[in-house]
């Protein structure tokens, strides 16, 4: 079975680490586990995306998403929401521009962000049909009108690859177990 470690760096809820983690396996079907936190000594809460990125070791074995609270950036870009290196099988999502007053909206947003950068993991490009959670997002709004599920090309392409979408996922399912019947607001 596949697996993902979550790393953390900086302020990070368990809620957000939950929301994650339990979508990640409902949907995707893989085995996670929080594997710690790191940091990075830097003194300024603006960081480029590589340089999170550089400081996990490799293994060829398992998947390593970091969530932070971070603004990241990558060169030609003022912000990122999250960043995936395939080939090293790395992938950062900041909380940073996802943040809301709406606590739901926020973990649904983070959801989102990590299932796409896991998507690039898995050999997906960015998708053009509007709604599926592989479309490139510049803007929050963007973030928001996106599904947190894969579209159906994107989905048989997983599939044509060994990976079993779960079809059934719901995200609201998971935000609820994470809130344990807190409102969200």
């Amino acid at each position: 079975m596949r697996s993902v470690e979550i790393i953390v760096l900086g302020n990070v809820s368990s809620d957000h680490l939950d929301a994650v983690s339990m979508s990640i396996s409902e949907y995707l079907g893989f085995k996670t586990a929080l594997r710690g936190f790191i940091a990075l000594g830097a003194t300024d809460k603006r960081v480029l995306a590589y340089r999170i990125l550089d400081s996990i070791p490799n293994d060829n074995e398992n998947i390593k998403l970091v969530i932070t609270d971070y603004d990241i950036y990558h060169p030609g870009y003022n912000f990122l929401f999250g960043l995936a290196l395939p080939k090293s099988k790395k992938a950062v999502v900041s909380l940073y521009r996802l943040r809301s007053d709406d606590f739901c909206l926020e973990l649904e947003r983070i959801i989102k962000e990590s299932i796409h950068e896991l998507g690039h993991i898995l050999g997906l490009n960015h998708c053009w049909t509007p709604r599926c959670v592989m479309n490139f997002s510049n803007t929050i709004w963007e973030v928001d009108e996106k599904n947190t599920r894969f579209c159906n090309k994107c989905k048989q392409t997983l599939e044509t690859n060994g990976i079993q979408i779960n079809s059934e996922f719901d995200h609201w399912s998971v935000i609820r177990k994470v809130l344990r019947g807190r409102k969200c607001l």
